[in-house]
């Protein structure tokens, strides 16, 4: 037996191998788990169970920029900290798509309650760029729900 091996007399070094984690095919489940991956890939279906469009149905990805931010383009009226009035919205701008309008109240950003500006600006810039976006807003005593896709700048445009 070589030094480091199960059974020799460096009882630091066996504890050292005894505690390293174990390979991801080790664990207990992960074979099952690849299995059904694998069966889902080949019988067409996304994660979550549901059925993939066809091959030639498939929309191309859209490619992000490497360094891209996600941008919604709805500014907040600052003026009200304690909550999330849009000011302005960017023509063209992702928000402007989604139907946003200035002196909305954003509500919830999806399904999560908007506490004040700070909480929207943290939950909104979490969100990837072209991630599918729900916002609840009550626009002159109604509430509406607004669904959009982020959209991304690059640093310095």
């Amino acid at each position: 037996m070589r030094n480091g091996e199960p059974g020799t007399q460096n009882p630091a070094r066996e504890a050292e191998v005894a505690a390293r984690p174990r390979a991801r095919a080790g664990r207990p489940g992960s074979v099952m788990r690849h299995a059904m991956c694998l069966a889902m890939l080949v019988a067409g279906c996304a994660a979550d169970g549901t059925r993939n469009p066809e091959p030639g149905n498939q929309k191309p990805a859209e490619h992000v920029p490497a360094g891209a931010r996600p941008y919604f383009g709805a500014m907040p009226d600052y003026g009200q900290p304690d909550k999330m009035v849009v000011s302005e919205v960017a023509p063209g701008s992702p928000a402007d798509k989604a139907g946003l309008k200035p002196g909305d109240e954003v509500t919830s950003l999806n399904g999560e309650k908007i506490k004040d500006l700070q909480h929207y600006s943290d939950r909104l810039f979490a969100c990837r760029p072209n991630q599918p976006v729900e916002l609840a807003v009550e626009r002159a005593g109604k509430a509406l729900t607004v669904k959009g896709k982020m959209g991304w700048k690059v640093r310095g445009e």
